[in-house]
C-alpha cells in the first residue's frame, strides 16, 4: 500500500515538475478544437417519414427493400431527372425503416436543398406506389361495384326471394369490405423538415474531446520526457 502511494506521490511530482507541458497540450488541444469549430459550416439534419402502403399480397414493397431502393444510384436519376439537376450533382439522401414506417434523411450544409430532394423522392414514391395500389385493388373494387349495383336494382323488390337475394347480397359487401379496411395506399406521415440546431459542429462536444486529446497528450509528453529523456544530473 505505502509502495503504490510512494508511486502515485512519484506521478504526481512528475507532472508538478512539467506542468508546463501539460498546460501547453491543454492550450493547442483546446485552440485547434475552438479553430475546427469556427471553421466548420453548421450541418443540418433533414427529415422526412412515409408509411408503406399495405394490400392483399402484403405490403406495396417490403419495407427494408423500400429502404434500400431509396437509397440506389437509380431512385437518385429520378430525383435528378425531376428537379431537372445535372446527370453528376450530388444528391444526399440516406433512408432507414422502422416497421412500415420509412425516413428519409439528408444531413447537409444546404438544408432548403435537401427539402427540395426530400420532398421530391416521397412524391416520387408516392404516385409510383399509388399506381401499384390502383392496379391490385382494380377486381375487388369491380366487385363492389357490381354488388352495389345489383342492390339497387333489387331494392324495389318486394317479393321473398328478392329479399333473401338483396339480404345475400349486402351480406357479402359487408364481408368484401372488412377485408379491404386494412388495405391502404402509400402516405406521407411528415413532409421534410429540418432540424432547429446543427448536428455538426458541435460546439461542447468537439472542444471536450480536443481537451481531452491534448490532456492525454500532455501526460504522454511529460513522462517521455521525464522517463524516456531524463536530465543529467
Amino acid at each position: 500500500m505505502e509502495e503504490k502511494e510512494k508511486g502515485l506521490v512519484e506521478y504526481l511530482g512528475v507532472i508538478k515538475k512539467r506542468k508546463w507541458i501539460l498546460v501547453i497540450a491543454l492550450l493547442i488541444g483546446f485552440a485547434v478544437s475552438l479553430i475546427s469549430v469556427i471553421a466548420t459550416k453548421p450541418v443540418y439534419r433533414v427529415e422526412s417519414a412515409f408509411e408503406v402502403g399495405f394490400i392483399q399480397s402484403g405490403y406495396i414493397v417490403e419495407c427494408t427493400n423500400m429502404a434500400q431502393i431509396c437509397r440506389t444510384a437509380n431512385f437518385r436519376n429520378k430525383i435528378r431527372e425531376t428537379l431537372s439537376l445535372p446527370a453528376g450533382e450530388d444528391v444526399p439522401l440516406n433512408a432507414k425503416s422502422s416497421g412500415p414506417v420509412i425516413y428519409l434523411i439528408s444531413n447537409t450544409q444546404f438544408p432548403e436543398r435537401s427539402v427540395k430532394i426530400l420532398n421530391t423522392a416521397m412524391d416520387i414514391i408516392v404516385r409510383e406506389h399509388d399506381a401499384m395500389y390502383k392496379e391490385a385493388m382494380k377486381p375487388f373494387l369491380s366487385e363492389i361495384d357490381s354488388y352495389r349495383r345489383q342492390i339497387e336494382t333489387l331494392r324495389s323488390g318486394q317479393d321473398e326471394v328478392s329479399r333473401m337475394y338483396l339480404l345475400n347480397l349486402r351480406m357479402q359487401l359487408s364481408q368484401l369490405e372488412k377485408i379491404l379496411a386494412p388495405y391502404r395506399t402509400t402516405r406521407v406521415l411528415s413532409p421534410a423538415a429540418v432540424s432547429e440546431k446543427p448536428v455538426r459542429p458541435r460546439p461542447f462536444t468537439d472542444i471536450a474531446i480536443g481537451l481531452l486529446l491534448g490532456l492525454l497528450a500532455g501526460l504522454f509528453a511529460v513522462f517521455s520526457r521525464e522517463y524516456l529523456f531524463p536530465e543529467k544530473s
